[in-house]
């Protein structure tokens, strides 16, 4: 039997932009970087977008645009190396992504085995994508999961067949607080009576529809205009976390902010890199995000921050860290008044630290599995 490079292939949402896939590489990269000192990692990016990982002879980019050269440049690999996963992010879905089903079909066929860490699974009532993620589940050597939702649903797809294979871990954004010191939040003079109001949006037609996505962005314009009345705003700026889907929403959202706010500044953030993301959400005042990273960042930072439970991943985010700042889009139709009364408890829970040391452990054992498969 032919010897295998000890080497893994990274899949992902890797070079797009995305706060929340950036942070999961940057810090995956780093442990298993200080955890195997032999191991090469190769990074398949499908966007043109520098990836915030070090420099190193272990680590290599393989840049990959076209279908050919995907190819092209996964043959190879799939050939040479022992593992190929697919980290973090919502592989399995609908509308967004099947599994990479089809290179991990040309990986199993090529003798390479697959996987996943610490994935999500979300709607999945397309027979297709369905009939996909049983395939790849089944056949995978390890899947780990971010949230409980996830892990029961992909032993469901499974039929309870050999799930010693899978496991309930932690998100993968908290490996980079391991690795990497993030941003002191800003401290702002005590004088200062204007707040500057920090939104992270994202397109929902697709989880939503689009009549109802226009609805909800009307809704929470209403209630940035109730929380006007109450409170001095310097400025609203608009911060999209995966500039390559959201950007146009942050457009469509800055229109109803100004005819809404006449006398508030509406600022748009169009591109920025991750370090620039963790500098502006540590300087707001008052944070919401409607994607989950950037509520982790942004409580993290011990900023006032709140976000809406669009995805079962939100709710179990905000349970696991004992907080009652989200909101439902539900509560916000009935009562625009109650985006004020989430900002106070936002603003209590900023003054107490997040005890982060659980989380992390278990994000490490990612790292753990994944190197134990590869031996």
């Amino acid at each position: 039997m032919r010897v295998r490079s000890r080497e893994i292939i990274l899949l992902g949402y890797y070079g797009a932009g995305n706060l929340g896939d950036d942070l999961m590489l940057r810090g995956l990269v780093a442990a298993l970087l200080k955890a195997d000192p032999i191991v090469i990692i190769n990074i398949v990016s499908y966007y043109k977008r520098p990836l915030p990982v070090p420099e190193s002879p272990r680590v290599r980019v393989v840049r990959a645009t076209s279908l050919v050269t995907k190819l092209a440049r996964l043959i190879p690999l799939f050939i040479r190396c022992r593992l190929a996963f697919f980290g973090g992010g919502t592989p399995f879905t609908d509308s967004e992504g099947d599994g990479s089903y089809k290179f991990f079909r040309l990986a199993h066929l090529l003798g390479c085995r697959f996987g996943y860490i610490g994935v999500g699974i979300g709607r999945l009532n397309c027979p297709k994508r369905h009939k996909r993620a049983v395939w790849l589940l089944n056949r995978c050597d390890l899947a780990t999961f971010r949230d409980p939702t996830s892990l029961r649903r992909a032993i469901e797809l499974v039929g309870g067949n050999d799930v010693g294979r899978m496991h309930l871990t932690e998100d993968l954004c908290y490996l980079d607080l391991s690795a990497h010191l993030l941003p002191r939040r800003v401290t702002r003079d005590a004088t200062a009576t204007s707040q500057r109001v920090l939104v992270s949006w994202r397109e929902l037609c697709g989880e939503v529809g689009v009549s109802r996505d226009a609805e909800l962005a009307m809704r929470f314009t209403q209630a940035l205009r109730r929380i006007a009345e109450t409170r001095s705003l310097a400025s609203v700026t608009l911060l999209p976390l995966d500039p390559t889907v959201d950007l146009h929403a942050h457009q469509r959202l800055a229109v109803l902010l100004k005819e809404a706010l006449p006398g508030v500044e509406i600022r748009s953030v169009t591109e920025a890199s991750l370090d620039r993301v963790l500098e502006i959400i540590s300087s707001a005042d008052i944070y919401m995000s409607v994607r989950l990273h950037g509520a982790f960042i942004g409580k993290v930072l011990g900023v006032p921050t709140i976000s809406f439970g669009y995805s079962p991943k939100i709710r179990y985010y905000f349970d696991s860290i004992g907080s009652s700042s989200m909101l439902t889009w539900e509560e916000l139709e009935r009562n625009d008044n109650c985006l004020v009364q989430t900002i106070k408890k936002a603003i209590v829970e900023a003054s107490t630290p997040i005890d982060l040391s659980s989380h992390t452990v278990s994000a490490r054992d990612n790292v753990c599995l994944l190197l134990g498969v590869l031996e």
